[in-house]
């Protein structure tokens, strides 16, 4: 049964990867909110953040693709480190890593190519769909350097030394604080680029922690212990392997975050004030909820972890000690939303109109928050036995109840946009209850030393 200590001690720096994942999102929002501000044009100020907000969804929805694929390598290498097989970490890391980057290519064509005819069809502001467009047509070159980034999360997480994950975080943290400083309002001699600035932060800094976890993981120490780096040819059994499993998570996170696009979609309709509003609130939300993703991943590692030892046994007691630990520190973090809403919401924008029509959301994401702290855990403790394809079953389940209950919402509370986010509670509670039927149904055992 795992420590507090050793859960912290995997799950810290777990955090600090996500919140340089999230902070590139959250300071380009941060930064472009401070820009709008000073924009001296009304109708280019409205709808700014917001359409930065949506472009930085949809590219991760396509960045969601590519993570479904590397949760498969890592509950793969999971497994293989509990059975202290070390020696095949090497090739499955390698097989995932050359798999995403022709990923990568694909979807970067595909993107560049319709993307501009998508977009429009999709939103109602001819402004919003511009900046939108501009920003992807730069930020969608991130996706392969990122997709190199959660390859390596993968490798570090699965063989629970997380340790360089803490580096790699605080070297693209301060990076892209830096950088959009530069391209967004044009410091140090670069040209003035506005969300576009955003973008190229955003890929610059993406390029430089995959630079660093390569120079990292190329000692030969780490290259000898797990064969890494050899690039042998691609085994086909591996990759069916890690198919088998991250095709479900594959499809699971991108029609996930493809719904997580619609909300906004829908807000868009209600205007451009209650959209840039909405970008705020979805910023804190991501900042908060970051805690219970790194205990959500963190799950999906002992679990799988316990299992390659053969001690699956022991999976329901981890579960019950990470809702806790998750719950727990969650709250603490819930509690400025509460307490400081305002104070919480000027960090992106000095716009008191905007801070003021966003505080009602944020309360009600708050209490969001929290559900979600508890549901994410056995959610993940599913997937991290083997069982995505019943994690995805469960995932599509509560998508299509989140996706009517969104509905009818937008239709009774059209001029309330607030409002929308009581759809959050819908979505967590279904996951939790469906989550908490399968693993105390005992299933999940069946098979679960097959992998």
């Amino acid at each position: 049964m795992p420590s507090i200590r050793r859960i912290w001690g995997i799950s810290f720096p777990i955090m600090l990867s996500m919140l340089a994942e999230n902070i590139i999102g959250i300071t380009d929002i941060a930064f472009i909110g401070h820009y709008a501000s000073t924009a001296t044009k009304l109708n280019v100020a409205q709808g700014m953040i917001g359409a930065a907000g949506i472009g930085a969804i949809y590219y991760f929805v396509l960045f969601m693709i590519g993570f479904g694929f590397a949760t498969g390598v890592q509950i793969l290498i999971s497994r293989r480190n509990g059975e202290r097989n070390f020696a095949e970490i090497g090739g499955i890391f390698e097989t995932g890593l050359l798999f995403l980057w022709g990923m990568a290519v694909l979807i970067i064509v595909i993107s560049l190519i319709f993307t501009p005819i998508v977009l429009p069809l999709m939103m109602r502001s001819t402004e919003v769909t511009n900046i939108a467009s501009d920003f992807l047509s730069i930020r969608v070159f991130g996706l392969l350097f990122s997709f190199a980034v959660v390859s390596f999360r993968a490798f570090h997480v699965g063989t629970t030394n997380t340790k360089p994950l803490t580096y790699a975080s605080i070297i693209m943290a301060g990076c892209n604080i830096f950088l959009n400083w530069v391209f967004i309002f044009g410091n140090l001699g670069a040209p003035e680029m506005g969300v576009e600035g955003a973008a190229s932060a955003s890929v610059t800094t993406e390029l430089l922690g995959a630079a660093f976890l390569f120079a990292y993981n190329g000692r030969k120490t780490i290259r000898r212990k797990f064969k890494l780096f050899v690039f042998a040819p691609a085994s086909g059994k591996t990759l069916r392997n890690i198919l088998n499993i991250s095709v479900y998570v594959m499809l699971q996170y991108s029609v996930s975050l493809a719904t997580w696009l619609m909300f906004f979609l829908f807000i868009e309709k209600t205007g451009k004030v209650h959209l840039d509003s909405s970008q705020l609130v979805r910023s804190l939300y991501s900042l908060v909820t970051i805690t219970g993703w790194a205990y959500a991943v963190c799950t999906s590692t002992l679990v799988s972890n316990s299992i390659g030892e053969g001690r699956g046994d022991i999976v329901p007691a981890i579960i019950r000690r990470m809702v806790t630990v998750s719950a727990c520190t969650t709250f603490i973090f819930v509690l400025p939303l509460w307490i400081f809403p305002s104070e919480m919401l000027s960090i992106f924008t000095t716009d008191k109109h905007l801070i003021e029509i966003s505080v009602p959301a944020l309360r009600i994401v708050a209490g969001a928050i929290l559900c979600f702290s508890i549901a994410v855990v056995p959610f993940n403790g599913v997937s991290g036995t083997g069982k995505t394809q019943m994690a995805m079953i469960m995932e599509l389940i509560s998508l299509a109840i989140y996706s009517g209950g969104l509905y009818l919402i937008y239709l009774q509370y059209f001029h309330r946009p607030s409002v929308f986010w009581y759809s959050e509670y819908i979505y967590w509670g279904i996951i939790a209850i469906l989550s908490c039927i399968y693993l105390y149904s005992g299933r999940w055992k069946k098979g679960m030393y097959e992998i």
